[in-house]
């Protein structure tokens, strides 16, 4: 829970400044992957790029490891959510309801459910996220975006493990 709390103070300064925004040009080359990215709310594009920022670091010393795809992934892992769709209130709301009731969170969050789009995108933002993924053809990023909130597996790629890790982190 501090993890949360130091996310909910970080995410009430976000910004993303003109070195960040060279770094997003840089790392996602096509006009499709930066509408992506520039769609999500201010403090999904702070987190994604400090994801970024930490898995870069993991991988820097690693072998076998895609980096660019890695770096990719990790700025785009959070693009099922969007501007208006959760916001520091939603999220905050989100992470609490499923802090103090975590199966009635996710029960209402079900697309049968048809209750607050807030939990749904909360739940569901992977593979709401590897949909648009996909349809620009980015197929290796929408797997790890898809996956990423998963359980650990054997047989995970070593970008999936990393960008976990640098999720969690920030």
């Amino acid at each position: 829970m501090l993890n949360r709390v130091k996310q909910f103070l970080r995410a009430l300064f976000a910004k993303v400044s003109a070195a960040d925004r060279a770094y997003i040009e840089e790392h996602l080359g096509g006009q499709e992957e930066q509408e992506l990215f520039f769609a999500m709310d201010i403090i999904d594009m702070r987190h994604a790029l400090n994801v970024a920022y930490t898995a870069e670091k993991l991988a820097a010393t690693e072998a076998n490891i895609d980096k660019k795809l890695l770096v990719r992934a990790a700025l785009l892992h959070d693009t099922g959510r969007i501007k208006g769709d959760l916001g520091i209130i939603g999220k905050t709301l989100a992470v609490l309801f499923e802090w103090a009731l975590p199966k009635l969170a996710r029960k209402i969050a079900a697309p049968a459910a048809g209750l607050p789009k807030m939990m749904y995108v909360y739940f569901y933002h992977g593979e709401l996220g590897a949909e648009k993924l996909r349809k620009i053809g980015l197929y290796r990023e929408a797997e790890l975006a898809k996956k990423h909130h998963d359980p650990p597996k054997e047989g995970d790629s070593a970008e999936l493990c990393l960008l976990r890790i640098a999720d969690n982190l920030n």
